[in-house]
């Protein structure tokens, strides 16, 4: 018999509110802004190698949030240079949340926009269909290659697509999660406490309440993460 299980990334919606309710329940979100404020700013130094314009491709941008903390330290580190700032997302809700960001966000007179609706993989496809090799002075892929099919060779397409002195940045992180919607994100499986056999479905919560995974605080459970950050140069 077929099984019920489906991928989470199959349902943007599920994905999203996944998403948003993974994000108040871990600490990553937390150390990931750390990242940016502190460790950042000298990873950026270099990029643009002078030039009037920074051309900068965030893969997976999602809603938007991790991208505009980077581009307000790209711009505070090359005050008055253009920047051009091209958007990989697949969702649909993502784009508009981003796009809705944008909006109320000041500042970002300088930066100029485009949202693309494709997965890495379209984009690659599309780009090689137009014979294109556009480069970049920052490409940054956060959060997202839990979802390509071959990891390395995503990594190498656009570690190809580097300018000198550019920056490829990949942040990872390994996290487990509770509750329904947190255990879609953590399994990438929509519906999981439903469709999921029984065995499974008790394998997975026996593991979420090991010490080592969560704490409990005020009556909430906060998990545990290990953001990996990788810099790779042209």
């Amino acid at each position: 018999m077929a099984s019920s299980m489906r991928s989470l990334l199959s349902d943007h919606s599920q994905y999203v509110e996944s998403f948003r309710l993974f994000l108040e329940n871990s600490t990553e979100h937390q150390c990931m802004l750390e990242f940016i404020e502190k460790k950042l700013p000298g990873i950026i130094s270099s990029i643009g190698n002078g030039k009037s314009a920074i051309n900068i491709l965030s893969v997976g941008g999602g809603s938007g949030e991790i991208d505009l903390q980077i581009l307000s330290k790209v711009q505070a580190k090359h005050p008055g240079v253009t920047i051009n700032n091209e958007v990989i997302e697949p969702s649909s809700e993502q784009i508009l949340s981003y796009k809705e960001r944008v909006a109320k966000t000041s500042n970002l007179e300088n930066i100029k926009f485009t949202w693309y609706k494709e997965t890495s993989s379209e984009y690659e496809s599309r780009m090689n269909e137009k014979k294109e090799f556009k480069k970049w002075d920052f490409i940054h892929m956060i959060q997202m290659l839990y979802y390509v099919k071959d990891f390395s060779a995503t990594i190498q397409y656009f570690h190809s697509l580097l300018e000198a002195k550019a920056k490829l940045l990949i942040i990872l992180v390994s996290g487990n999660k509770e509750g329904e919607l947190l255990l879609d994100f953590l399994t990438e499986t929509c519906y999981f406490s439903k469709t999921a056999p029984l065995d499974l479905k008790n394998e997975i919560m026996e593991e979420l309440k090991k010490p080592e995974c969560s704490e409990e605080k005020d009556g909430k459970v906060f998990f545990n993460n290990n953001l990996s950050a990788i810099v790779i140069e042209p």
